[in-house]
């Protein structure tokens, strides 16, 4: 009978969401426009419309006991806004693991998908909020630090989608890069599920027989300048799945064509131009892999990946 009500609410809701969505976005940033002619105020706004919809949507779904949700560790994020800048990176086992962070941080950046530019339901929420897509490398470490170095705290899931069984867990390098571009840490936030849902597998309608149990916990904070400096030979090349397209204009390191990064033939191209991105490079690689290790034991939770 649980089964059968969870079955029944669960697209109800997703309903409610996506008309959510519509008003926002057809209705009431219109009305902020017409209101607010400060730009950075009038996205303050709609990041903090944003927040107290997600809020009550989440709400909603605890309320109806669809899920369950704790909240761990996030007064140490309390004093955005007052501070620089920081890096939030998360592990994206589910479809509203970005909702359920912003509902509790109100005026949080994040980088979306550039398909969502274009969804029907979501474009102007990310219009509206300033957004940052991650179509173009070279703009997205240029906003990105420029966002950082003003206060706002940027969401990344670095995986670059939903964490799927059926690949290898591997983290994208945009946010390493970023982190040592603009010399901000990487904040941890660890979510955990106790039974599979929203994943990359399971569709909406796809009800779990237990009430899914979400964990979200700030953790450790990654600082590319605590790193112990990097050696040529002891960093494991970047598989391809961790390659950055090259962005000169930006500042982003990136290896020379033909240089390998070990022993004797990393010797033989480090010359004076080279030197210095070379090394910035291998600082990118290794705060990835270290972010890679926290996440990939979180992204297990009580249920496995990848079996």
């Amino acid at each position: 009978m649980y089964l059968l009500y969870r079955a029944l609410l669960t697209p109800l809701c997703f309903i409610i969401f996506n008309g959510g969505a519509l008003v926002l976005s057809l209705i009431w940033f219109h009305l902020l426009n017409l209101v607010v002619h400060n730009p950075q105020r009038r996205q303050y706004y709609a990041r903090l419309s944003v927040s107290l919809s997600f809020r009550f949507f989440i709400k909603m779904l605890c309320v109806l006991r669809l899920i369950k949700v704790r909240f761990e560790h996030f007064e140490r994020l309390s004093s955005e806004g007052s501070r620089p800048g920081v890096i939030l990176v998360a592990n994206h086992p589910s479809l509203i693991d970005y909702v359920l962070i912003a509902s509790r941080l109100e005026h949080i950046n994040c980088v979306v998908k550039e398909a969502l530019r274009h969804n029907f339901f979501l474009k102007g929420i990310v219009k509206a909020t300033g957004y940052l897509a991650n179509d173009d490398p070279e703009a997205f470490l240029q906003l990105g630090s420029a966002c950082l170095a003003q206060g706002e705290d940027l969401l990344i899931f670095p995986e670059g989608t939903r964490t799927s069984r059926s690949r290898e867990f591997r983290l994208r390098r945009g946010a390493a890069a970023l982190a040592v571009h603009s010399g901000r840490p990487l904040q941890v936030i660890t979510i955990t599920l106790s039974t599979e849902f929203l994943s990359k597998e399971k569709r909406w309608y796809h009800v779990p027989r237990t009430c899914p149990e979400y964990v979200l916990s700030v953790g450790e904070k990654l600082s590319p300048d605590e790193l112990p400096e990097p050696s040529l030979s002891d960093v494991p090349t970047a598989s391809p799945a961790e390659e950055l397209p090259e962005v000169h204009a930006a500042g982003l390191p990136v290896t020379p064509e033909g240089c390998a990064l070990n022993g004797a033939q990393g010797a033989e191209c480090g010359s004076e131009d080279t030197a210095e991105p070379e090394a910035l490079s291998l600082r990118t690689r290794r705060l990835n892999r270290r972010l890679t290790e926290i996440l990939k034991h979180a992204s297990n939770g009580s249920f496995k990946y990848g079996t």
